[in-house]
């Protein structure tokens, strides 16, 4: 249904363009910056990192005994996880045993705190598609005062390195989501924009203020955005390599060419109700297309560049 929708709306996919990306330097040498709504800006440089309450071993941390087999088992090499590396380049280590742990820590804008069944499918997505021994640990959310109408990249980075409690270490890698009133600076039809190699930021106010609908509910659209954009640091799609299987849209770089994946470009921006077609929202599952590529990524059997 949704691949008849697109072509019915094309003048809808024209205004709503939010999910806009530069593609084609992504797919020989991705820059080390955000992907989701529209062409990003550089990441933060090498000058000394005053990290959060906790501090710990982040941003960047060699792993022994890491492995690029096809096994996905830990082996004689090593390897690096970088907190503030280019978006997708932890996604083995995020994928893969290699680190045996996963930990999820959001933080908030107080008031604007995610929606349990949000934070319950991305627990369920993410067991799906990782392989942790240690498992998958859900932090409770963490909320901060004050917040802004607009919020740029440096707003956005600058509280990372505030409240930002966890760094990935050898026995777990942490990915990081930020959840904020306003919208962003770049593109106000932004619903979730992923930053860096282990961060992403949800626009929550815009999705209940300008996204939702009677019809479709805020939740409905923040359990896919919530998703997509874990899809984006995860390095779908075609995030510095390249599938096998031919399901990107050549009209939006790095999103899905299919109007039932998750990862499909209209996903997380304002006017993703009106595509839903009879639905009560929109897609929250990988297609079978990316759960291959998710799965080839996590074996060594593709790897980001």
């Amino acid at each position: 249904m949704w691949r008849a929708l697109a072509a019915a709306t094309l003048l809808l996919a024209l205004v709503a363009s939010g999910c806009a990306v530069r593609g084609d330097e992504r797919r020989a040498a991705p820059d080390p910056r955000r992907y989701g709504s529209s062409p990003a800006s550089a990441a933060p440089d090498d000058s000394p990192v005053q990290l959060g309450p906790r501090g710990g071993d982040g941003p960047t941390v060699r792993i022994p005994g890491g492995s690029t087999g096809a096994s996905g088992s830990r082996g004689s090499a090593s390897t690096t996880v970088d907190d503030f590396g280019r978006l997708g380049s932890n996604t083995h280590l995020y994928l893969s045993n290699e680190v045996p742990k996963l930990v999820v820590e959001v933080d908030a804008v107080r008031g604007y705190e995610p929606s349990a069944g949000a934070l319950s499918m991305l627990r369920s997505r993410l067991e799906a598609v990782t392989d942790k021994p240690a498992g998958i640990e859900m932090l409770p959310i963490s909320t901060f005062a004050g917040g802004r109408s607009s919020w740029t990249e440096n707003d956005v980075m600058d509280v990372q390195r505030r409240q930002r409690d966890r760094w990935s270490n050898r026995d777990e890698i942490v990915l990081y989501v930020l959840y904020v009133d306003g919208s962003f600076a770049d593109d106000e039809k932004s619903l979730g924009v992923s930053f860096n190699s282990s961060m992403y930021t949800i626009f929550i106010e815009q999705i209940r203020g300008a996204a939702a609908t009677p019809l479709v509910s805020a939740e409905a659209i923040e359990r896919a955005v919530t998703v997509h954009e874990m899809g984006h640091v995860l390095a779908l799609v075609n995030l510095g390599y390249r599938s096998p299987r031919n399901h990107e849209d050549p009209s939006h770089p790095g999103h899905s060419n299919n109007g039932d994946s998750v990862m499909y470009w209209a996903v997380d921006n304002v006017g993703v109700a009106s595509l839903v077609g009879g639905r009560t929202g929109p897609p929250t599952q990988f297609d079978a297309d990316d759960l291959a590529d998710l799965e080839d990524l996590r074996r060594g059997r593709l790897r980001v560049e």
